[in-house]
């Protein structure tokens, strides 16, 4: 395979994608920052979401492989055969991916395939996820409920670590240092690195 040329042709897809959504070349100064600004939400969003989905995805697999394992262990003989072929255990294996991402967190628990540290971090980037995936405008601000003393405060919509998670210096310094690591050490275990 010729990468230079399929980069190049990547290249040129990514461009043409890019300027029909956000018009980059638009001669309104005031479009244009909306535009780059979309942008910018979209690519922290798609980051987020993407994150998400492979550690639902790690999850899936290690359950799976730990609940096949177990039924392995726990019986011997005829029924160990009768236990993998049965209704349950199949329907165990085959729909883990239909359980909620927090259900996932508790049974990862309980199997000890994640620690109570993983799963908390996991829980906030699962709250992270919702915000990204049901709010459109995510890089705004709402007020605050608090006492009247203190009133006037905004809050992001989308928080982590207390601060707005589309700010640029938030997702590169203090998000993705966070959930990178993680994601690589579960990698590392699931494929047993």
């Amino acid at each position: 395979m010729n990468f230079l040329s399929q980069n190049k042709k990547l290249e040129k897809e990514i461009g043409l994608i890019e300027e029909d959504i956000y018009r980059l070349s638009a001669a309104d100064k005031e479009q244009l920052y909306y535009n780059l600004l979309f942008k910018r939400i979209d690519l922290i969003r798609a980051e987020v979401l993407s994150l998400h989905l492979s550690f639902d995805d790690l999850l899936d697999s290690e359950i799976s492989e730990v609940v096949y394992k177990t039924g392995r262990k726990k019986v011997h003989g005829k029924a160990a055969k009768l236990f993998r072929t049965s209704k349950l255990f199949r329907k165990i294996l085959n729909e883990v991916h239909l359980l909620k991402f927090e259900k996932k967190l508790s049974l990862a628990k309980y199997l000890k395939i994640l620690t109570p540290k993983e799963v908390s971090r996991l829980k906030i980037l699962n709250t992270v996820r919702n915000g990204c995936s049901h709010i459109w405008w995510a890089d705004s601000y709402v007020w605050k409920r608090r006492p009247k003393e203190i009133r006037g405060r905004k809050r992001p919509l989308i928080e982590y670590k207390g601060k707005n998670l589309f700010h640029t210096n938030v997702f590169l310094n203090d998000f993705l240092p966070d959930y990178g690591p993680l994601y690589y050490n579960i990698l590392r275990r699931v494929l047993n690195l």
